[in-house]
């Protein structure tokens, strides 16, 4: 039809959304953090899941799933109760720091050819942790983005971590096989998903640290 609006698209909010300087930081923080994500997620997948003395053990697999989203549901609840009382930019910070120092612990574990509570409380830590980052980052959405750029924002930013979370995995595959697979290979992916996180927290700290409320 003559004179309509064009339909908008996930690449026009994306562009509309970049152009606020704010929200570019903060942006920024995410896809590093969520690209650890998947390097993460990966490294500990492919673990647990083509371990000699695990696989193709059934146990082994639901605890692996067990630990993938238990913190969506104990953590997630309660996420929103902290962000709103701690400083959103300090929790981006250390949040991204404390992943860090449990993936180290994760990848000591996994190095040792533990397979077990140990390495499965690890685990939790790091994606326990990583529940307040991304609730903090949601509720930071506000303060980087003019209010009637918000609603864009909001679709735009998680489903761009979910792709770069997703290309975070096949680069984790990929440094799995090319490190030489196995315990040694899984250790290595987990700590490249550990030095994204830390790189996620030295981004957050160029956001001025009384903008995000």
């Amino acid at each position: 039809m003559r004179g309509a609006r064009p339909q908008p698209s996930f690449v026009t909010d994306l562009r509309a959304v970049l152009a606020e300087h704010d929200f570019r930081q903060l942006f920024a923080t995410r896809l590093v953090s969520q690209a650890g994500d998947g390097v993460f997620n990966a490294g500990l997948g492919a673990y647990v899941f083509f371990n000699a003395t695990s696989f193709p053990n059934p146990a082994a697999a639901a605890a692996a799933f067990a630990v993938l989203y238990l913190p969506y549901s104990l953590v997630g609840p309660f996420a929103g109760v902290f962000i709103d009382r701690w400083s959103r930019r300090q929790i981006l910070v250390w949040s991204a720091l404390l992943r860090f120092v449990f993936v180290a612990l994760a990848a000591t574990f996994v190095a040792a050819g533990a397979l077990g509570l140990p390495l499965y409380v690890g685990a939790l830590l790091v994606l326990g942790v990583n529940r307040f980052f991304l609730s903090a980052l949601s509720a930071a959405l506000p303060h980087v983005v003019s209010s009637d750029k918000l609603v864009m924002a909001n679709s735009v930013a998680p489903t761009s971590g979910t792709i770069v979370a997703f290309i975070g995995g096949i680069a984790g595959i990929g440094v799995h096989l090319v490190t030489g697979g196995g315990q040694v290979g899984s250790a290595i992916t987990l700590m490249v998903g550990g030095v994204c996180y830390v790189c996620a927290g030295l981004l957050a700290t160029r956001i001025p640290r009384s903008l995000l409320g």
